[in-house]
């Protein structure tokens, strides 16, 4: 009979599962690729305090501390107890500490991948564990018995608690174990309970991850050559415990990080003005066997696993702000009407703007700025195309150039940080506005397109030349 419920049965993978005979249970696997253990207690282990620290001695490094003492990351082999509570019912157990890259029943003294026992590790020439009888116990009425060991015990919150020492190092590279507690028959996984946990390598050598975080002038996503990094921001990465770093004044940042796995993040700079457009492509290298992937919302996972660097996390970011851009009233008003010419009504009219009836051709400046001043209360096409107008006047005065970047999100011209050229979204809007059969969920674009001509009429969406440029227009 299982020992405990199947329902709750950890399958643990590491690249193959580790154990076999899970697959009518359905679990969800834990694998070294997709969870750090450290973050958060994954939802699928089981959740019973079954790894603790003594509460005299402590020793945990969990990023969030459970006030039971529940645990995953230790300091050190000595910290790291087996904790029996209440779902332990009577009889009689053994337990053992697992290497999670060998396959499988592990939990078996003498099998491959059981570091308890006197078996010498895969690879090792001796073995510190000890024999079984030390690693057995008989549990009842919540308290051990017939455990004749060198194991030290301990309790907390009147639970028992078991030293899980002496055990063989893992061959993990990021020092995670298994701990196993089994019925004393046990011959399937199901007559066992088991709960991951790493101990802090204090021998391995630290890697050197760095970055940059530069001011992304063309707003294309990438770090190019000749780009200036931006000082003083903050970049964190998380993992048992919150590190935090701030960029130097060519904007790098360098970490010295142990094998284990991170995400690295940059902490948003203040908005509205700046934007975060990288990464969105892939700039990072490294010669060793690390692994780096680069998330879609631009933050980075890197499993370290050697000591080679790794280079090229980098964060691009943007500040918007005035560019030239005039409102409709200063079109529709005597300024406007100083500077609006007839070429330039002309001009406008061979563009597609719209009346609340249908086409609007405008023949003298008066009529213009009728219509200009109409236009926010009238429908959506009369509006979009009245912004349209407007920006298009303040390119025709050189008051905004058309290779100048707006914000513009949604727009089919946006580039994959979300801008557009003043002279590509002219043009996407002039081709919405004359479409004869209008694509599906049409009426949504056009308010998005507005929004963005909009922005760049009231002269806030314009990108700064860079971040000096910034710091003048926050002024």
């Amino acid at each position: 009979m299982a020992l405990f419920n199947t329902k709750k049965l950890v399958c643990m993978a590491a690249g193959a599962a580790l154990f076999t005979g899970c697959a009518d249970e359905s679990p969800t696997p834990l694998g070294t690729e997709s969870q750090t253990l450290g973050l958060e207690r994954p939802a699928h282990m089981v959740d019973s305090g079954f790894l603790v620290t003594e509460p005299t001695q402590g020793g945990c490094i969990d990023r969030r501390q459970d006030p039971s003492g529940s645990c995953n990351n230790f300091e050190t082999k000595e910290k790291v107890y087996l904790a029996l509570g209440s779902d332990v019912p009577d009889g009689e157990y053994f337990f053992a500490v697992i290497d999670p890259t060998m396959r499988p029943w592990g939990f078996l003294d003498g099998a491959d991948g059981n570091l308890s026992d006197t078996t010498p590790t895969r690879g090792a020439t001796s073995a510190s564990g000890d024999v079984l009888r030390s690693r057995t116990f008989t549990l009842y009425r919540g308290r051990i018995r017939d455990f004749h060991s060198t194991h030290a015990v301990s309790a907390r919150d009147g639970r028992p608690l078991i030293q899980l020492m002496p055990f063989d190092d893992t061959t993990d590279a990021r020092k995670t174990y298994v701990a196993g507690l089994c019925s004393i028959d046990a011959m399937r996984i199901t007559d066992c309970k088991f709960d991951m946990f790493r101990v802090r390598d204090e021998t391995a050598v630290p890697t050197p991850v760095s970055g940059k975080v530069y001011y992304d002038a063309n707003t294309n996503g990438r770090f190019d050559e000749g780009e200036a990094g931006i000082s003083g921001v903050t970049i964190l990465y998380l993992n048992e415990t919150d590190g935090r770093l701030t960029t130097d004044r060519g904007g790098n940042f360098v970490a010295q990080l142990m094998p284990d796995t991170y995400t690295f993040m940059q902490k948003l700079m203040p908005r509205p003005k700046w934007m975060q457009t990288g990464n969105v492509f892939e700039q990072w290298s490294t010669e060793g066997e690390s692994r780096i992937s680069l998330n879609w919302f631009r933050t980075y996972e890197v499993s370290v696993v050697d000591e080679r660097p790794i280079t090229g996390l980098n964060f691009g970011n943007v500040c918007v702000g005035g560019g030239g851009g005039k409102l409709l009233s200063f079109w529709a008003g005597r300024k406007g009407a100083e500077l609006v010419s007839t070429a330039d009504v002309a001009k406008l009219s061979e563009m597609e703007l719209k009346g609340e009836g249908g086409d609007f051709d405008p023949s003298s400046h008066a009529e213009l700025a009728k219509w200009l001043e109409a236009a926010p209360t009238g429908n959506v096409n009369m509006a979009l195309s009245a912004e349209m107008a407007a920006l298009k006047l303040s390119t025709l005065h050189g008051f905004v150039g058309e290779e100048a970047l707006v914000r513009a999100q949604g727009a089919h011209s946006a580039n994959v940080s979300g801008f557009s050229t003043v002279r590509e979204l002219l043009y996407e809007v002039n081709s919405v506005l004359g479409e004869i059969r209008p694509e599906i969920r049409v009426e949504e674009r056009k308010v998005m397109l507005r929004r963005a001509l909009a922005d760049a009429n009231v002269n806030r969406s314009f990108v700064q030349a860079d971040e000096a440029a910034c710091r003048v227009a926050s002024e």
